[in-house]
Order: C-alpha cells, then sequence, then structure tokens
C-alpha cells in the first residue's frame, strides 16, 4: 500500500494511505486519547476525545475518522486541543454518576485516567443524569446506567462483532440510554450473554459479577491460553490472582475468534460442575473408598496385567491436550490393547472429492448451509461469523429442524428435501457448508453435488476430537470387555448413550476424572484428573489447527498431572509383545 509524508507534533510521519490520523500516530507511538474508539470496532468518532489541530483544517477534527494524505501538519496537545479535550470531559462528566470510590473500575476506569490527566477537579454544569436503578437481571454481568457514557462501543460490539443486534440507544439528549431489544431487563432480552460488551466497556457501567472489586489491572496475572469449552479453539486471556481466576477475557489478536468468547468459554467453564476429586478412590465392598496413589495404581495395574489384551479397551475424553492423549495411546499400546476410542467415536464424512474449509471462508460466503449442529447451543462464535455474513448479505439454508439458528434462515428444510439446498447452493458464487455431529449420512450424501463448488467446514464435538483421530483414537462403541481404562479428564458433558451402553457392561472400569460424574457410578478405580487451568500442552481445533494451551493455576495440592499418571501407570504395567 503507498505511503503518505505527514508530520505530527512536529515529528515527520509515514502512514498508510487510507489509514486515519489515529492509525499513524499509534504507529508512530503518539499518544492521541480515546474513549468511543475500539481496536476491533470501526470508528465513528462519537466521543471527540481524539480532537487534532490540523494545519489548513477550519475546525479541530476526529482523529479517529480523518484520513491522512500527503502534506498533513497535525498537533495533537495544542493549547486549543487540550481546552476542547478539557470541555468535552466536562460535558460527559455532567451526565455520569461519578462516585469512583464506589465503582469497580476506579483505578482501571479510562474516563477516570482521562479526567485526572487534563485535571478536571470539579464540573462546572449541573448534574443531568437520571437515577435509573441498576439491572442486575442476567446471571453472569450487570449494567448500571448512571456509569454510562454513551460511548455506543457494547451496541457496537453487538452490531459488528457479535451480530446480535440485542443493544440500541433510547431517549434523546440527557435521556439516551442504552437498552435491550424494545427496553426490557437485559435478562428478558435476545442477549446470549457472550460478555464482549462487557470486554470493551470503558467504565463500570457493566461489570462483571465474579471479578468485581477483586483486583486492579496492576495487581492480577494475564495468561494466554486456549478455550478449551468446544472445537473452534478461541484465544482467551484468562486473568487471575493469587491462584485464584477472576475472568476470562477474548484476546483481540486471536487468529481463529479475532476476540469474540462465547457464554460457555467466558463465563461458564468458570463455573465447578460439581465436587471435585482431590485423591484417589477405589472401590471395596461395593463402596467408594479414599486410598493413596501408589494403592489405586497397583490395583489398576494388576487388573491390566490379569486380563487378554484383547479384553482391554481405552476411550479418552475430547478435553485432554494431545500430549495426554498420546501418553494415554503409549499405554494401551503397551499392553497391546487395539481398542483405543474417543467418546464421540465416529463423525459424519463430507462427499468424495470435498474442499475442506475454514471458518475464515464464513466471511466470504454468499450463502451457507448448516446441518447437524445448532449455532445457538455449541460453537456459538462460529454462529457469530455466520450471522455477519449475513449482515453482508449472505443468505441462510438450514437442513434439519429445531435449529436455534431457523430465525436467521432464507430457508429450511427438511433431510429428506436436502436437494433444495443444492439448487440454491449451486446458484450461489461462494457456497459453504457448516455441518456437525448430527449430520445424517443420507443428508451428506444429498450434498455430493457441491463437493466442486462449495467449501465443506466441520465443527466436530469437545474440544480437541481432533487431535483424538489424528492419533488414531476411533470408535469403540459396542465392543466388549473386560477392563475399560476410561480417561475422561474434566469433561463433565453428558455421556454419548453408545458409549454409555458399552461401559456399563464391563466388569472393570479405571477411570480419571476431575469431578463426579455418572461414570463413577460404575468406576472401580477413580484417579484425580487436572482441571483446565491447569492443563499445559496443546490442542488441535477442528480446522486442523495446533493451538497452544497454557497453564494458569498451579496443580491443586494432591493432584498429580495427567501425563504423569499415565506414566506412573505404564512403568506398572506389564508389556506384551
Amino acid at each position: 500500500m503507498p505511503k503518505v509524508n505527514i508530520t505530527i507534533d512536529g515529528q515527520p510521519v509515514q502512514a498508510e494511505a487510507g489509514s486515519t490520523i489515529l492509525d499513524a500516530a499509534t504507529a508512530a507511538g503518539i499518544s492521541i486519547p480515546t474513549l468511543c474508539h475500539h481496536p476491533a470496532l470501526k470508528p465513528v468518532g462519537n466521543c471527540r476525545m481524539c480532537l487534532v489541530e490540523i494545519e489548513r483544517q477550519r475546525t479541530l477534527q476526529a482523529a479517529c475518522v480523518f484520513p491522512v494524505s500527503e502534506g498533513l501538519v497535525i498537533h495533537t496537545n495544542s493549547p486549543k486541543v487540550i481546552e476542547a479535550r478539557r470541555f468535552v470531559l466536562e460535558l460527559i462528566l455532567s451526565d455520569h454518576a461519578f462516585f469512583c470510590m464506589y465503582c469497580e473500575m476506579s483505578g482501571d476506569c479510562e474516563l477516570q485516567s482521562l479526567a485526572y490527566k487534563y485535571g478536571i477537579d470539579r464540573v462546572p454544569y449541573p448534574y443531568n443524569y437520571p437515577w435509573e436503578p441498576v439491572d442486575a437481571s442476567r446471571d453472569y454481568f450487570i449494567f448500571d446506567s448512571k456509569r454510562c457514557i454513551l460511548c455506543r462501543r457494547c451496541v457496537r460490539a453487538c452490531d459488528e462483532l457479535v451480530a446480535n443486534h440485542t443493544l440500541g440507544i433510547a431517549g434523546r439528549g440527557f435521556a439516551s440510554k442504552v437498552i435491550a431489544d424494545l427496553d426490557v431487563p437485559f435478562g428478558q432480552s435476545s442477549c446470549i450473554s457472550c460478555g464482549t460488551c462487557l470486554q470493551v466497556c470503558p467504565t463500570g457501567a457493566l461489570t462483571d459479577r465474579r471479578s468485581a472489586y477483586m483486583g486492579r489491572s496492576a495487581e492480577v496475572d494475564r495468561t494466554k491460553t486456549t478455550c478449551l469449552a468446544c472445537s473452534i479453539g478461541c484465544a482467551a486471556e484468562v486473568v487471575s490472582r493469587t491462584g485464584n481466576i477472576l475472568r476470562v477475557e477474548g484476546d483481540w489478536q486471536g487468529e481463529v475468534n479475532q476476540g469474540l468468547l462465547c457464554i460457555l468459554g467466558r463465563f461458564e467453564q468458570l463455573e465447578p460442575p460439581g465436587e471435585r476429586y482431590l485423591t484417589p478412590v477405589v472401590r471395596r465392598d461395593g463402596r467408594l473408598q479414599a486410598t493413596t496413589w501408589e494403592d489405586a495404581l497397583d490395583l489398576a495395574a494388576k487388573k491390566i496385567n490379569a486380563t487378554p489384551a484383547a479384553k482391554i479397551v481405552g476411550v479418552a475424553a475430547p478435553t485432554l491436550t494431545n500430549e495426554t492423549l498420546a501418553r494415554f495411546r503409549d499405554v494401551l499400546t503397551k499392553v497391546d490393547s487395539q481398542k483405543i476410542g474417543t467418546f464421540y467415536g465416529t463423525f459424519p464424512t463430507p462427499p468424495t472429492g470435498a474442499s475442506e474449509g475454514s471458518l475464515a471462508d464464513i466471511a466470504e460466503s454468499d450463502l451457507i448451509v448448516i446441518t447437524g449442529v445448532d449455532l445457538t447451543k455449541t460453537h456459538q462464535v462460529a454462529g457469530a461469523f455466520v450471522r455477519r455474513a449475513l449482515g453482508m448479505g449472505a443468505r441462510l439454508v438450514i437442513i434439519g429442524d429445531d435449529n436455534g439458528m431457523a430465525d436467521y434462515a432464507y430457508e429450511t428444510v427438511k433431510p429428506a428435501e436436502a436437494a433444495k439446498a443444492v439448487e440454491l447452493a449451486s446458484r450461489s458464487e461462494k457456497p459453504v457448508v457448516i455441518y456437525g455431529p448430527d449430520a445424517a449420512a443420507m443428508t451428506m450424501q444429498a450434498l455430493a453435488p457441491l463437493a466442486d463448488k462449495a467449501r465443506f467446514i466441520k465443527l466436530l464435538p469437545g474440544s480437541n476430537t481432533a487431535g483424538a483421530y489424528k492419533l488414531g483414537f476411533g470408535d469403540v462403541t459396542g465392543t466388549r470387555a473386560e477392563v475399560a481404562l476410561v480417561w475422561a479428564g474434566d469433561h463433565h458433558g453428558e455421556i454419548p448413550e453408545a458409549l454409555w451402553q458399552t461401559l456399563k457392561d464391563v466388569d472393570f472400569v479405571i477411570l480419571q476424572a476431575a469431578y463426579q460424574t455418572p461414570l463413577s457410578e460404575i468406576a472401580d478405580v477413580i484417579l484425580p484428573a487436572t482441571i483446565w487451568p491447569e492443563k499445559e500442552g496443546s490442542t488441535t481445533n477442528t480446522e486442523g489447527r495446533t493451538l497452544q494451551v497454557h497453564r494458569v493455576l498451579q496443580t491443586c495440592e494432591g493432584i498429580i498431572p495427567d501425563e504423569t499418571v499415565l506414566q506412573m501407570l505404564a512403568d506398572k504395567v506389564v508389556a506384551r509383545s
């Protein structure tokens, strides 16, 4: 892209043609204050905090929306600019409940920081904010409109990033306020609680319930990792303090999710699903009793060594890291068991010769076919990508009934009528097919005419099913076995019925799990497992990308890392040749 030469505060700067003054200044290391601006959102110039003086321009201009051109001479801190910014701050504060000592964001508030920077110690205008009640109708975060500065970041994030279009502005002047839908409580609105609005809010208007008053930015640790809530593999940043997780935020530099998270990844995975196992447990006289690691591993190894290889089966949850899955496979290989599977068994296959697509293809598509997956329940970030594409003119065709995305659909057809979807897609230029674990074989076969034209995007269940498949894990449902090694890790979702029917008749079940699950009822040995913040390694997302998982918390006392447990078990079993 061509460059233009400009001058900012006497400093020569080369900037990309088409960029804004704010972009050019930021790239050159020159700070211009903002409030409504956010790098992930389109600039709108609402707040006027970024006003700058441009020679030969009659008035001050908003740097976030003013494009650079050859020869511009810009002043970012002239007396005229500073006076204008102080005036803007005074106006905003006159419509803001600035009781900073009671606000959760005090110390991290962007408005507060600017008020200190520009020496605002009083507001010369009468306070005009209405006394609105706090909206605490959502489970995970609250909204206090008295602290809202109407920067519209939340509204724009809901529209541009999540494409859910829940938030808007009602009223005029001092009566303006952020509302959900037709001004209903947020908990009764179409809000999907993804928390994107919460993350972009510059003040204390939106407050996370869990982390409120738990620490300022300078007091917390931030760890970048990969979300393990589903197989998309969103880049996340976990905020913790003194060994406690405060909250999870989206990583704006994340290549897969571009900062987006869903309710599962941001909030629900922080809620323990039940009582955690902190010590090994064995079943004696029909009852589960606590024991030592040595005793539990000895009992497990003794049973494995006494059982023919053909009668030993291993099954692992697809929430384990690649490294743990590989070590688990090594243990089964050592005892010569050929029966190694994953919780979800097989997955629908695309038509022969179909081109495998990626999540990025959704943005470029003009027609999207969805089958076998409800993006309002699982893989919700992919659902946001679909809604974005629809906003750009793409059409949506759903194959199947009872799908939460049906309200967005141009056409909904039954599986037996999949030919209609094929006909619509054949008339489009860039169709994509998104298929999930419930896609019927008949449907996938009916989509065969699109193999040469559409990009087929699979959405695997679990978080690391792709890694398990790559390591050779298959379908073990229906297998008759005497001993089963079930490495459930911190998986606490439903157990597929076919797998449950296979395991419930096994004579001896060795279960590794972090929490009590229905599998505990049939287990003879239970070994505690690490949970997602304690994991270190890698995962493979649904696109086949290898993504890094970093430890956020030290392993809980009494818990041994998963791979170490597998190595200890491997040392005790007898190799078969």
